[in-house]
């Protein structure tokens, strides 16, 4: 079995995470490729993600997948999130 499929089943049946989650983490999993990823790996991962087109939530949404996966394989190794643009609605004053 692989490490991959482990960190799938011990997320599903040890921690019951929801089918939707199983989904997410196979996803994200797949698209980072490799199950024993180096610094290298990482950056190349995040690279990938920005030249297909994703905006920097989706590619944070795979990162915190990824970055579980990687503490459940106890690496010193971590993703940092992108910076994502805050959006300030717009206020009413009374003049």
């Amino acid at each position: 079995m692989s490490r991959f499929e482990q960190f799938i089943k011990e997320r599903k049946y040890l921690h019951n995470v929801t089918p939707a989650t199983i989904k997410w983490h196979e996803y994200s999993l797949a698209s980072l490729g490799v199950e024993n990823p180096t610094a290298d790996d990482l950056k190349s991962f995040v690279i990938r993600m920005r030249e297909a087109g994703l905006s920097p939530e989706s590619c944070n949404t795979k990162i915190r997948s990824v970055n579980a996966y990687l503490r459940w394989l106890g690496s010193p190794l971590h993703v940092d999130k992108l910076k994502v643009e805050e959006l300030i609605p717009p206020t009413y004053t009374n003049h």
